[in-house]
């Protein structure tokens, strides 16, 4: 299987406001995938000197983790934080 990130623009936003996660993500993830949309393009427009993502996942979900590491995204610390590990992806 092979994962491309794309930027959300005017030609897929509308596929991609219709991607969802599994049952067992939804006491995770409850908020539907437009509400990250939306805050994904306001902190985009208001940040555009950002040279780094940092993302989380929970340390029993290694299919993330795989994908995130296959992404360039390296672990911030072996330490487990708020349940979550931390990875982050330097854009500059």
């Amino acid at each position: 299987m092979t994962v491309e990130l794309k930027p959300v623009c005017i030609d897929n936003w509308y596929e991609c406001t219709r991607l969802t996660v599994k049952p067992e993500q939804l006491n995770v993830f409850p908020a539907p995938v437009v509400n990250w949309i939306a805050e994904s393009k306001y902190v985009d427009e208001r940040n555009s000197s950002c040279t780094r993502i940092m993302i989380g996942h929970r340390p029993d979900n290694l299919i993330a983790g795989r994908m995130y590491e296959a992404l360039g995204f390296l672990k911030a610390s072996e330490e487990v934080i708020d349940g979550e590990i931390v990875r982050l992806l330097q854009t500059s």
